[in-house]
């Protein structure tokens, strides 16, 4: 049996983020849960790039320093940088 097609998260994060928009209840709970659900999956995706740019830098510091000079790593965590704020400003959660 074939895995079912799974969303991109950026669209699924889109789709809740309508959803708790449309969506009208008495109390608002159903809304509110979709909202915040979209809100915990967006610092999800923050929390995953942050991870990565700091596992990066982590493997970049253990290496030996006559394989890569300290120009090297400054050179790569300011690419990782710049990376970590494009993905926050495309969710929207630049500053």
């Amino acid at each position: 049996m074939s895995e079912p097609r799974r969303t991109d998260t950026k669209t699924l994060v889109k789709a809740l983020r309508i959803l708790s928009r449309e969506i009208h209840c008495k109390d608002g709970v159903a809304t509110a849960a979709i909202a915040e659900g979209a809100d915990r999956i967006e610092e999800l995706l923050l929390t995953t790039a942050e991870v990565g740019v700091l596992n990066r830098a982590i493997g970049l510091t253990e290496r030996r320093a006559e394989e890569t000079s300290c120009i090297h790593v400054a050179g790569y965590l300011i690419e990782d940088a710049e990376t970590l704020r494009g993905i926050k400003k495309r969710l929207g959660c630049d500053p």
